[in-house]
């Protein structure tokens, strides 16, 4: 019995002996460094741990995963943002600081415009510019029909001036003629005679005072002052404004638009066409078919008055010459040969040497045409033209009303007006019939002005 009990207790005392040494040994075991592949297992689930804790902490807005492969530092958590509504609120509830005051920037002078190639609208400012804000009657730009109609505003325009006692101001460049240049632009009131003066057709130049600013400050395109001025013709041709537009265009007793006109006797005829002849003969029934833009209020003279009037100044020329000399030139500008007169005169050019038809552009045309001593008109605004030269003698024209010879003496050149008898157009609509009586031969009723010295 004790021997049974005695082993029992060694029993228990060898096993908590046993117990002991296998907690001390499990002791030093967890206190004993780990190895480097075990450190990178640890340290990756702290990140997995800290991660969740941050999205749970903001689980209303994911943080951004890490782009970087090499970095192993975890993402930043992004700072938390307002929303539209709370921004719209703040915004709404801060007050705007006010902006400062802009200061006025004086304003830039206008550069006038010296380019002889300038544009519309350079025209325009140039016109503006140059003259400082001062009242002032102007043509602001050309909007009216082509170089005649131009013509025609212009001729108003100086009236009006002349009339008003006002300065002018023209545009640089005149419509049709876009690589010339006017020599002269600008005309000052003090420089016109006094309207007593301007009556009597006496001489340009004697000073007098500056009309009114307020009926001086007219500036509108040629639109207006062809259409809406209307003078009459002793203002219109007054010999201040006739001046005026020679110095504008360029025409003196040598030359001509910039180039100096040739010494030789000649007439120049102007034979209108183009767009008043506009139309189209059928092919197969040989019907000519007007255009519908045939302008009515510029019915043309027949052929007997162009024939008439290069006769005339002919036989003037062998009387003046006593038939010695070389013969004179007969030039004759025609468009094209739209008009059946032009066609005629064609013809006549093949056969006679003192005859050339000049069919030009409108710059050498009118160059040549104001050269010559004498011009026979067509019914067209460019006789406005034709008729400045100071070299110019003797002007035909076609006008079935008999004119005051005392109301063309100060033009300085004798003027003869013809009407075909039995050739009369209310209106023109460049019928068939009204070509063919173009071409038929006419008596012709003449009235001659002659000036003193023509």
């Amino acid at each position: 019995m004790n021997l049974v009990f005695i082993t029992v207790l060694l029993f228990c005392i060898a096993c908590s002996i046993r117990g002991e040494d296998e907690a001390a040994k499990g002791s030093t075991a967890a206190k004993a460094p780990l190895p480097f592949a075990d450190v990178k297992i640890a340290l990756r689930g702290s990140k997995k741990k800290r991660a969740q804790r941050n999205n749970s902490s903001h689980s209303s807005k994911p943080s951004q995963p890490n782009k970087s492969s090499k970095s192993n530092k975890p993402a930043k958590p992004a700072k938390p943002t307002e929303s539209a509504q709370a921004k719209a609120a703040n915004s709404s509830a801060r007050p705007k600081p006010p902006k400062p005051p802009k200061h006025a920037q004086p304003k830039q002078p206008i550069t006038p415009n010296t380019s002889t190639h300038a544009t519309p609208i350079q025209r325009i400012v140039h016109i503006n510019g140059s003259s400082a804000g001062a009242p002032v009657v102007a043509i602001t730009k050309w909007n009216a029909g082509r170089l005649g109609n131009a013509m025609e505003a212009a001729t108003k325009a100086l009236g009006y001036a002349l009339t008003h006692r006002c300065d002018v101001l023209l545009p640089d460049t005149l419509i049709g003629l876009p690589n010339y240049t006017t020599p002269v632009r600008r005309f000052y009131a003090r420089d016109f005679p006094s309207a007593h003066a301007a009556a009597n057709a006496s001489a340009v130049g004697n000073a007098s005072a500056v009309g009114n600013a307020s009926a001086c400050d007219r500036r509108h395109s040629s639109h207006f002052w062809f259409f809406q001025v209307d003078l009459p013709p002793a203002e219109r041709s007054a010999p201040p404004v006739v001046s005026r537009l020679r110095s504008y265009v360029g025409v003196n007793a040598t030359h001509s638009l910039g180039q100096a006109c040739p010494t030789r006797m000649c007439i120049g005829v102007h034979v209108r066409s183009g767009d008043v002849f506009a139309g189209a003969f059928n092919a197969s029934t040989g019907h000519w078919t007007p255009s519908p833009k045939v302008h009515a209020l510029y019915e043309q003279p027949p052929l007997a008055y162009y024939l008439t009037a290069i006769r005339s100044f002919v036989e003037r020329v062998r009387q003046r010459t006593g038939g010695a000399g070389p013969s004179p030139q007969v030039l004759v500008a025609c468009e094209d040969l739209l008009n059946p007169v032009c066609a005629v005169l064609s013809v006549v050019a093949q056969t006679d040497r003192a005859w050339t038809i000049v069919r030009h552009d409108l710059l050498t045309t009118l160059r040549t045409l104001t050269c010559c001593e004498e011009v026979a008109l067509s019914r067209s605004t460019l006789s406005l033209v034709l008729a400045l030269s100071p070299r110019l003698r003797h002007l035909h024209q076609y006008d079935a009303a008999r004119r005051d010879c005392a109301t063309l003496r100060h033009l300085g050149y004798t003027v003869t007006s013809y009407t075909a008898v039995g050739y009369n157009l209310s209106a023109w609509h460049n019928t068939e019939l009204e070509r063919h009586n173009m071409l038929r031969p006419y008596d012709m009723d003449v009235q001659t002005c002659a000036y003193p010295g023509g």
